[in-house]
């Protein structure tokens, strides 16, 4: 075959989208030249069209894959002309577009089939050895209790032992209180004493010698204020916790005396139930502490496997320990939330329609709906007072807009 009917392939070095052919082919073979006229090259030709593609990784070779339509390739040489390929047209219905859609996107995606081994094999053995714990697993005693305590942050609870701290607080400060005024009237003995003394209290120096007593007093003063003040933040810390729910501080105290795992006198921290702090903030609402107590009060109930948290539960075997999906019920306590805050809405709205009131009786129903409302905001809500003052200014101007166009209607 002569060089002027060779044609030339070109590949297209595309996206993993869309890509163009070079009619130039200038980045791997050059121009093409007629082997009876060196002097002149002829123009290539123009591409006919952009071509959607999809490279192979695994391979060198990249699958073009038309889009739909009639497209030709021609030589170099503008003789021979490779035939046409008879493809199906584009679909022009939407109905056709959006499976055509579909299909390229499942086509894009990566399969499986394509690594040779599936990705989650090569990690298989790392998982294999992640480590969940179990406070079952650990020795009875002090291991499990800690153990325990550390399985859920409802468990995490301590004493902040108040009357001790503020026992030894006091200490400190009746200690500090008296050096106060021992240096105090040391002070004033050295000011009445005239020029003879008065120098003590501008200078740390005698003429004959350091002057110690003051000197050795502010030091005691010292580590006694070094020891009050860390004492005194610390105790504020705590303070600043929240105290634990009884029915947290329940939890534990039930299964320490159901269990024992220690001796009697050992656990006797538990029957301070006013002095416990949690370490995380219960930042459960009303209405999640009545499905809380709900679930206990009824431990046979079918939502209580709704609520289970199966990530948590693997840390006992004990079937009397369950513990709860903190998301799942704040879920269910928002979803509640809005169905009571609906109903509050359509409730009036519905009587209005339905029924002929008079005016005195309106008011009346819209009164005690925004009551209702009010209360609702702010026994199931944390909502602080301006927002529940703003919400139901809200609420009470839409039922009021509301009696005005329907007053006016009906007019």
């Amino acid at each position: 075959m002569s060089d002027e009917t060779i044609p030339v392939l070109r590949r297209s070095h595309s996206s993993s989208v869309r890509c163009t052919i070079d009619p130039y082919n200038q980045a791997e073979q050059g121009f093409q030249l007629d082997s009876t006229n060196v002097t002149g090259a002829r123009q290539p030709p123009e591409a006919k069209r952009t071509l959607s593609s999809r490279y192979s990784l695994r391979s060198s070779d990249s699958t073009v894959v038309d889009s739909g339509g009639h497209f030709e390739l021609t030589d170099r040489s503008g003789v021979n002309q490779l035939p046409c390929q008879d493809l199906p047209r584009r679909s022009t219905t939407w109905s056709e577009r959006c499976v055509n859609i579909m299909q390229w996107l499942s086509v894009s995606q990566p399969s499986q089939q394509q690594s040779p081994t599936n990705p989650l094999d090569e990690f298989q053995d790392g998982y294999s050895r992640f480590q969940y714990e179990c406070f079952d697993n650990y020795p009875d005693g002090w291991p499990r209790v800690a153990a325990f305590l550390e399985s859920s942050d409802s468990f995490g609870n301590y004493r902040k032992f108040g009357h001790c701290h503020a026992r030894l607080l006091i200490d400190q400060m009746s200690t500090i209180t008296e050096m106060e005024q021992e240096l105090l009237e040391l002070d004033r003995k050295d000011a009445a004493g005239g020029e003879a003394t008065d120098w003590r209290l501008k200078n740390r120096n005698h003429k004959k010698g350091p002057d110690t007593k003051k000197r050795d007093l502010q030091e005691n003063m010292k580590k006694e204020l070094l020891t009050y003040v860390p004492l005194l933040l610390n105790y504020q810390k705590l303070k600043s916790l929240d105290q634990t729910p009884a029915r947290d501080h329940d939890s534990v105290f039930k299964w320490l005396w159901t269990w024992k795992p220690l001796d009697t006198p050992e656990f006797a921290w538990i029957f301070h139930p006013q002095d416990f702090v949690s370490l995380v903030p219960p930042r459960q609402s009303g209405l999640e502490n009545f499905i809380l107590r709900y679930l206990d009060n009824w431990p046979r109930s079918y939502l209580k496997n709704l609520f289970k948290s199966n990530t948590q539960q693997h840390q006992t075997q004990d079937a009397s320990v369950a513990f709860y999906s903190a998301s799942r019920i704040n879920t269910f306590a928002r979803l509640m939330v809005v169905f009571f805050a609906v109903l509050v809405l359509f409730i009036p709205v519905i009587l209005f329609l339905l029924t002929s009131m008079s005016r005195a009786c309106m008011a009346v129903v819209v009164l005690a709906f925004c009551f209702i409302f009010s209360v609702m905001m702010g026994l199931l809500t944390h909502a602080a007072d301006k927002e529940i003052f703003v919400g139901v200014a809200t609420y009470c101007a839409v039922l009021v807009t509301f009696l005005g166009n329907l007053t006016r209607a009906k007019a």
